[in-house]
């Protein structure tokens, strides 16, 4: 089996998949390192190619299991201008979006 150690990793949310002996390991990524691969993956899925969500998921879990600010502001970062573009594209919205952001989040 191959070992994937992130100090060595060529950066790639790829390389932190593994084959199956990895899952352990996203739970010692840092928020940071979480932050990047989910995004990585999230511009794949945009692009309708293959992708994986278990970094955003990870995400999800810390910031509602933990209770982790810095997992929720780099959720925020990453889904504010998805809502945004829901919001705007809502026809009976009535408050501002900035505002419906807020409250959402």
């Amino acid at each position: 089996m191959e070992s994937h150690n992130p100090s060595r990793s060529s950066g790639s949310s790829r390389d932190l998949e593994g084959s199956g002996d990895s899952a352990p390991q996203i739970e010692l990524l840092p928020i940071s390192e979480l932050a990047r691969c989910c995004s990585e993956e999230t511009n794949k899925f945009l692009k309708q190619s293959a992708s994986n969500d278990r970094f955003c998921l990870e995400l999800f879990r810390r910031a509602i299991l933990y209770r982790d600010d810095e997992a929720w502001a780099s959720l925020y970062q990453q889904y504010a201008p998805l809502v945004l573009t829901w919001i705007s594209q809502h026809q009976s919205a009535t408050q501002s979006w900035a505002r419906m952001v807020g409250l959402l989040w």
